[in-house]
């Protein structure tokens, strides 16, 4: 009996390991499952980067956050709180922001209609008045507005009436509204100043809501003894949803050192923290800055952005009487010039090399590097987080110019900004596209789902692939100065 029973077990045993390998033959096997390549350090970087992938799974879903990602999102939030929490204890905390006279969206007796600036134009022995407003994209819609609206100028000592032309500014993202600047031509005879501007509906002048008109001939003076600074930073629009304190203090703080004269915050319904921020960097941090309403409903009007190509316009007019230079940039956009010099350094050589009565714009290409990248780990522990100290990362190829770029422009010489180039400018102004070895533009941000089409690849591939990325130093070395800056002082005080 006992022989059987052992001839039935071994029968038994026999049996499973046939049935478990036919299995095996008629299975699939998961692609990547134990696969795993290791990252090539490239040998001109100065320490070894960590293996992207190292013994980490291919995932099937599209999300590319990994392990770098989560740490520096967590030292981002420790770093936030941290500076939130010394904010409710100071005094900033509960002033209110003063912002610019006349910024504002006013209603207007023009339905789908929303101005927001007015400058007087004396271009080509040609006087009007251009607003900037949100117009709505449809066609049919646009012509009902253009043929019911007429202007109201006023000159202080009398108003006329003119009709209005519609230029759009072309934007690849404008769902419902896009910038237009909405002109009120003078008669042929006129030539003076006005003082404020208004639009209404055709025969009618009730319910008119003015805006203020600003005059940025060559003549009018300036925020500064009557003499234009160099570089002012425009940034926003700024809306609720952002909540970073730490980029808000690292970006100042180093643009502050850069020679930037000068900033133009545009704000929606931003929270008490950030607004409290903002008024510390300004009034602590020693910085000259105007802070403009930026009161549009994005959610009516869906437009693209929160209307930045319109803020970009309102920023480089306004800037006409105060300003040679405007830039546009983002509170994670960080525009890098080379051999340490300062952008005031860099904007005065091209001017004596191309003449400063011919230099339109300097247009720098852009770099990112990702949260997805390895981090400098000692950094992440550093309050307030500095992002220019934790990523020395990016991507080995930079992006094409007037793709991600940014520009530093002249404000006499441009007529319409975009958001990485000038779109129009004055007859006979020079644009240099500058390489990286003289101005480049550090891209701090979670790139999931980016292609350079410049290097043909993701910038965080899928598993087991690895990112062809290098370290780049030339922003950390900056580090002490930028911790040495009176904004970054005004966080080490606060509380």
């Amino acid at each position: 009996m006992s022989y059987l029973f052992r001839l039935v077990i071994l029968g038994t045993a026999v049996c499973i390991v046939l049935v478990h390998f036919v299995l095996l033959r008629k299975s699939k096997p998961r692609r990547g499952a134990v696969l795993i390549l290791r990252g090539q350090h490239h040998p001109y970087i100065r320490h070894p980067l960590p293996d992207f992938y190292a013994g980490r799974r291919r995932r099937r879903n599209s999300s590319c956050a990994n392990k770098y990602d989560r740490q520096l999102t967590k030292a981002l939030k420790r770093s936030d709180q941290f500076i939130v929490e010394k904010l409710l204890r100071s005094a900033e905390y509960n002033r209110t922001i003063t912002y610019e006279d006349d910024s504002a969206f006013p209603r207007t007796a023009v339905n789908d209609l929303f101005p927001y600036s007015a400058f007087l134009i004396t271009r080509d022995e040609e006087w009007r008045v251009d607003i900037i407003a949100l117009v709505p994209t449809d066609e049919g819609r646009l012509n009902k507005i253009q043929q019911k609206t007429t202007c109201y100028i006023d000159l202080k000592t009398r108003t006329f009436s003119t009709t209005v032309t519609f230029n759009i500014v072309a934007e690849h993202m404008a769902p419902h509204y896009s910038t237009a600047f909405v002109s009120c031509r003078y008669p042929s005879r006129e030539k003076s100043v006005a003082v404020r501007v208004a639009l209404g509906t055709t025969g009618t002048k009730t319910d008119l809501r003015w805006l203020k008109v600003h005059n940025p001939s060559p003549n009018s003076l300036s925020i500064r003894n009557g003499e234009k600074v160099l570089l002012t930073l425009c940034v926003g629009p700024l809306y609720g949803g952002y909540s970073r304190m730490s980029q808000i203090v690292e970006f100042f703080a180093y643009y502050s050192i850069m020679g930037v004269a000068h900033y133009r915050v545009y704000l929606g319904n931003v929270s008490k923290e950030v607004a409290a921020l903002l008024n510390l960097v300004k009034l602590r941090g020693n910085l000259s800055i105007s802070f403009h309403l930026w009161n549009v409903d994005v959610n009516s009007t869906r437009v693209a952005h929160h209307g930045q190509i319109a803020a970009i316009q309102d920023c480089i007019y306004r800037s006409k009487t105060t300003s040679e230079y405007t830039v546009h940039a983002d509170f994670d956009e960080y525009l890098v010039p080379n051999n340490s010099s300062t952008l005031e350094d860099m904007v005065i050589r091209f001017e004596k090399e191309i003449g400063k009565d011919k230099l339109g714009s300097l247009v720098a290409q852009n770099r990112f590097f990702c949260f997805e990248y390895p981090p400098i780990q000692s950094a992440l522990w550093q309050i307030p987080l500095m992002l220019s100290r934790a990523l020395v990362a990016r991507e080995r190829t930079p992006w094409e110019h007037h793709i991600r770029s940014k520009y530093i422009t002249s404000t006499s010489a441009t007529i319409v900004g975009g958001v990485h180039r000038v779109v129009e400018a004055t007859n006979g102004s020079v644009h240099v596209n500058l390489s990286v070895t003289t101005l480049a533009v550090n891209h701090y941000r979670r790139c999931c789902g980016l292609v350079n089409e410049n290097a043909e690849k993701a910038l965080v591939p899928d598993e087991p692939d690895q990112p062809d990325i290098v370290r780049d130093y030339g922003l950390y070395v900056l580090g002490m100065r930028i911790l040495a800056s009176p904004v970054m002082r005004a966080i080490e005080t606060l509380g």
